[in-house]
């Protein structure tokens, strides 16, 4: 199991497995593969909030960035 730590970059997959490892992960489907904001099972009003920055659409580059404040 991965241990997440503060600031650090993980893909969906392995968040996934962190916080729903019982359930079967899709890449691009379902809650863990598309939403941006996923409730945790069985744990009440707490949410994982999943950010991908840094991406390119066409010629364009998105300028976006995330600090630690």
């Amino acid at each position: 199991m991965v241990k997440l730590v503060l600031n650090s970059e993980y893909t969906r997959e392995n968040i996934h497995s962190v916080f729903s490892p019982y359930t079967k992960y899709i890449p691009q489907r379902g809650t863990w593969g598309l939403h941006g904001i996923v409730s945790i099972p069985d744990r009440k009003d707490d949410f994982v909030f999943i950010v991908t920055y840094g991406q390119k659409q066409g010629a364009h580059t998105f300028d976006e960035g995330i600090t630690d404040q």
